[in-house]
């Protein structure tokens, strides 16, 4: 016959592995609930020091009155009940530059607890800084010119060259420091006064004081400039054995205009064959091309022949009239087919027209 306990197990379907299960867990579910019993009997918290706050033993034993925490010192702090290393605090963050400007500010103290910060509160009383009013002084008024009268030169000119007068003699004779300044100034950069009217180009000169003394100037006139010369005569010259300085003699023809036709020429083999190449020249127009005409000719026997047959693929790829396919084309017909007897030879290249070898034509020489 069951017992009691095992008509109860049976009734719970429980077994013996259950039972041994439920034994070991009951122990460790009382240990786990009294475990911070048992650890604080074991190892006991230590004991807090709490601050507590004096005021209010103070103000049965000792009267406190308001006071400034910008100016208490720590024996002072000490006074009103803070401990020693609140007071040090306080004093240390002022002489760092600290400041308190309200009741509020002593928060920002962090030894400064919140239940002394209410007991004292009640006695601070911050002082407003004290705005010293600024003294207005009246400053002198000065001005750009001496009390002392002013020494005027008599103006005196004399006759002078203002490619030559110093600024000294220009200042003896009467003339601005800023006139004087401006003739040396812009001989100095290099320019040059080639009649009287050029002096009105300075800054500074008024043009009618300037008739005043331009007779004074030791230039002549414009109108004298302007007097025609007895043009030069300039005889007509072989284009092809132009020199730099034959070109720059024409009118129009300046430096740079010469440069690119000898370089030009130089590109073409060493010679033009007509004055109509002339209009091929980088910085030419038509205007110096008339000029050029006018005074230029042209021998045949000048011109410089390219031989079809000696010459390299570099010389004939590098002149003016021929690309750099064309070139190649050439060469390497010759190679394969032997010299160019003529014109017609050229022209059996495929690729070759005659409309492309047009400008090149009478360059070529085939002995």
């Amino acid at each position: 016959m069951k017992t009691n306990f095992q008509s109860l197990f049976d009734w719970f379907g429980l077994n013996y592995r259950s039972i041994e299960s439920i034994i070991y867990l009951i122990p460790t579910l009382i240990l786990f609930l009294f475990a911070d019993v048992i650890y604080q009997k074991i190892f006991p918290s230590p004991a807090v020091i709490v601050f507590e706050a004096p005021s209010n033993d103070l103000k049965e034993s000792k009267e406190i009155s308001f006071f400034d925490p910008n100016v208490f010192t720590v024996e002072e702090w000490k006074d009103v009940g803070l401990e020693s290393h609140v007071a040090k605090s306080i004093v240390k963050y002022r002489l760092k530059g600290g400041k308190f400007n309200s009741v509020e500010d002593l928060k920002k103290i962090y030894l400064l607890t919140d239940d002394v910060y209410d007991q004292i509160s009640p006695y601070v009383k911050i002082d407003p800084p004290k705005l010293e009013k600024r003294k207005w002084v009246k400053k002198e008024k000065y001005t750009r010119y001496s009390k002392e009268k002013k020494t005027t030169i008599a103006f005196n000119p004399k006759r002078f060259d203002p490619n030559k007068v110093t600024k000294q003699e220009l200042l003896e004779m009467g003339f601005s420091n800023q006139i004087s300044n401006s003739m040396v100034a812009y001989r100095t950069s290099g320019g040059s006064f080639k009649s009287k009217d050029d002096v009105l180009k300075l800054y500074g000169v008024d043009s009618v004081q300037f008739l005043e003394w331009k007779k004074y100037i030791n230039l002549p006139e414009q109108e004298q400039l302007l007097v025609k010369e007895v043009p030069k005569v300039i005889s007509k010259f072989n284009l092809n054995k132009a020199t730099h300085n034959e070109l720059t003699q024409l009118k129009g023809i300046g430096d740079y205009s010469a440069n690119q036709i000898i370089k030009y020429r130089n590109r073409l083999g060493g010679s033009f064959y007509s004055l109509h190449q002339l209009e091929e020249v980088f910085g030419i127009d038509s205007l110096k091309v008339k000029i050029l005409n006018e005074f230029c000719y042209i021998k045949s026997e000048d011109i410089k022949k390219i031989n079809i047959n000696t010459s390299t693929y570099e010389q004939l790829a590098t002149h003016p009239y021929l690309n750099y396919k064309q070139a190649r084309w050439i060469v390497k017909y010759r190679k394969q087919h032997g010299d160019y007897a003529d014109l017609s030879d050229v022209l059996r290249i495929k690729t070759l027209q005659k409309q492309d070898l047009l400008l090149m034509i009478p360059y070529l020489q085939y002995n």
